[in-house]
């Protein structure tokens, strides 16, 4: 095995569980150039580099490695993760720069990181710390209590930290909710974070995520915003006899902000998304029912946390029911015993009375009867066609089911119904999506169209062969080479006519970061030229273009077929299947099949009136015991009588979001 060099190359380490102290990440670089230094360790990297990794939000560059905005309680973080990779692996790496050991993990079990820290010292690794430093360990050597027992004690002190300071955390929430100021998050539309004395004077309006430590004073929420609250008291006037979706509509297609537009957000893969601005159903329910319009705050109305939990009490220990499978922490929902409930400590009247919010919160709940139950749909179940297929012979939506591993759109009517109506229609989904495929490549390859398609396509690839930013990139990145490389040959220079080491010591700090960056650099331009070389002739686009036409009818069987590219395929042409069915005898078995339909496109009105009419499957039943009409084909469907034994539960049991569509 090849010996690691006693003063080779060294790397850098840390870790911000926060991701708001911008400050400390620069100064602790500087600590390790300045130890590198001392102990003759090259180390490339400066306090501007690491600065440009938080900017960018990135775990590695050159020798440094940092994992930002992520907590300690696991070692699974990606900065650490290539940090660790990098160290075992690189045997010119001698030397490990790391401010404190709870930089590494505070976890709730310190032996899984105890155990972390000897693998890297058993591969001749050293630790510096700012407060020790920790030599490797020879191969076959055993591992001497006292020389891990440090380790364990910091260890298990950065994990007890996490739980002292969640107790901590959940104490003073407690306090503040005990007087109705709020304990974080953002206000709800129409209302503005205002900083207010214990005794409910407020002071000023805070900016968008303002912090302000003033002692006596918290932060509450005031409907203040004015410009917002005519929106909100349009949304309340409506709200009563308007569903939802209609009010969205209304107010997108008024131009009118969502809540939060402008601002962005970080999903769970990292990725910073900016907020669409639109209206929705829920942000109109949610501006609605909030308790702030009754001058009320409520908080535990979900509980979180990996140590310890809110109650209006105080912190709580995790239960049985805070985990799902595999040990999984949860976000669960609080019982309304383990939830609070407090007046605003500012004496100003409410935008609702109780009365008038418990009336829209009543309004809300009868709303959402239809929707209780079933299961939100995820984004492994294939429904290109959902909301798209429909049953002629009642006018209902027909609606996607899964029974045996085959999906299929069965009557709506039918299934609501619970077999009283209609028939049992189904058509298979794999087959209805191959059949609309199959037309829309038809449609799109027919006389004339083709040309036509071909000539668009054409235009595009020619257009995005003509200027590429990638070039103008590449030459700025050519031009910061070749000055990074004038600035080489100055260090070196320089290094050469040094007076004595401490000068030459240095000067290597700042070769050694011109080095780096010279490679950066390097590595970007040989990955830009790969890309360059890459490109695609627009011809040979146009053709592949052309030839994945041909391939249509195959993503409904393909066995890695993207049904979520299907589906936005369908929406985008608004593809609408209208199904007629008859009954078969095959063998001793009656089916009923499809025996015809209409297939349209775009804002081709229906074949026959659709119905329009509840849904839900409480109402359908009371519609049917008073005899009123529950199809807008009556003359094709009358109820029957309920055949004991038979039960459409399964296939009722509808995704969320199969709503009617006409």
């Amino acid at each position: 095995m090849t010996r690691r060099p006693e003063k080779g190359r060294g790397l850098f380490y840390t870790r911000d569980s926060m991701g708001s102290s911008d400050l400390a990440p620069p100064r602790y670089v500087e600590w390790a150039r300045r130890e590198a230094a001392r102990l003759g360790v090259t180390l490339a990297g400066t306090p501007e580099a690491i600065e440009g990794m938080i900017a960018r939000k990135a775990s590695a560059d050159g020798d440094l490695y940092l994992d930002y905005g992520l907590a300690g309680n696991t070692l699974a973080r990606p900065g650490f993760e290539a940090f660790r990779r990098r160290a075992l692996a690189d045997l010119a790496v001698s030397h490990l720069f790391v401010p404190l050991r709870e930089r590494i993990a505070r976890l709730d079990n310190p032996v899984e990181a105890v155990q972390a820290e000897i693998e890297l010292r058993y591969a001749g690794l050293t630790l510096v710390f700012q407060d020790e430093v920790a030599a490797p360990f020879r191969t076959g050597e055993q591992v001497d209590v006292l020389q891990v027992l440090p380790a364990l004690l910091a260890y298990g002190a950065s994990g007890k930290f996490r739980r002292d300071l969640a107790r901590k955390l959940i104490e003073a929430k407690v306090r503040l909710a005990g007087q109705g100021f709020t304990i974080g998050g953002d206000p709800p539309y129409g209302f503005e974070r205002w900083l207010c004395s214990t005794a409910g004077e407020p002071k000023r309006r805070l900016e968008f995520h303002e912090r302000v430590k003033l002692p006596g004073h918290h932060v509450v929420w005031l409907p203040t915003a004015e410009a917002e609250l005519v929106v909100l008291r349009r949304i309340l006037a409506l709200y009563p006899t308007t569903p939802a979706a209609r009010i969205a509509a209304a107010l997108n297609a008024d131009g009118i902000p969502s809540p939060n537009a402008g601002r962005t957000y970080t999903t769970a893969g990292g990725h910073t998304v900016p907020v669409s601005g639109l209206w929705t159903q829920n942000g109109v329910r949610n501006a609605a029912t909030h308790p702030a319009l009754e001058a009320v705050m409520e908080y535990g109305r979900r509980a979180f946390g990996d140590q310890l939990r809110f109650t209006p009490t105080g912190p709580r220990a995790l239960e049985a029911g805070d985990y799902g499978e595999n040990k999984k922490l949860l976000t669960v929902t609080n019982p309304p015993e383990r939830r609070m409930a407090t007046p605003v400590p500012v004496d100003r009247p409410p935008v609702l009375t109780a009365a008038e919010r418990a009336a829209l919160l009543a309004v809300a709940a009868a709303r959402g009867q239809g929707q209780r139950g079933k299961p939100r749909a995820r984004g492994d179940a294939p429904n290109p066609l959902g909301g798209r297929v429909f049953d002629l012979n009642c006018g209902w939506l027909m609606y996607r089911y899964q029974r045996r591993g085959r999906w299929c759109y069965t009557c709506g009517l039918y299934q609501n119904s619970e077999a009283r109506c209609c028939d049992h229609n189904v058509i298979g989904g794999a087959a209805a999506t191959r059949f609309v495929l199959a037309c829309l490549r038809q449609r799109v390859l027919s006389a004339g169209a083709a040309d036509k398609l071909r000539a668009r396509l054409r235009q595009l690839a020619a257009g995005e062969v003509g200027g590429n930013p990638a070039d103008d990139r590449r030459a700025g990145a050519e031009a910061e080479l070749a000055r990074v490389k004038r600035q080489l040959e100055t260090a070196g220079r320089n290094m050469a006519l040094a007076a004595d080491d401490d000068e030459r010591e240095a000067m290597r700090a700042t070769y050694n970061g011109l080095k780096a960056d010279r490679a950066r650099l390097e590595r970007e331009l040989a990955q830009s030229s790969s890309s360059r070389a890459g490109a695609a002739d627009p011809e040979r686009e146009v053709a592949a273009a052309l030839a994945g036409l041909d391939r249509l009818t195959e993503l409904a069987d393909a066995a890695d077929a993207d049904v979520t590219a299907v589906g936005a395929l369908f929406a985008r042409v608004d593809v609408k299947l209208y199904l007629r069915f008859r009954r078969e005898e095959r063998g001793r078995q009656a089916k009923n099949v499809p025996a015809g339909g209409v297939l349209t496109f775009g804002s081709t009105p229906p074949p026959v009136p659709l119905y329009e009419g509840p849904v839900d499957r409480p109402v359908i039943k009371r519609m049917i015991a008073a005899g009123e009409p529950v199809s807008s084909v009556p003359g094709n469907v009358s109820p029957g009588e309920f055949v004991t034994g038979q039960s459409v539960g399964g296939s009722a049991n509808v995704k969320r979001g199969t709503t009617r569509c006409c």
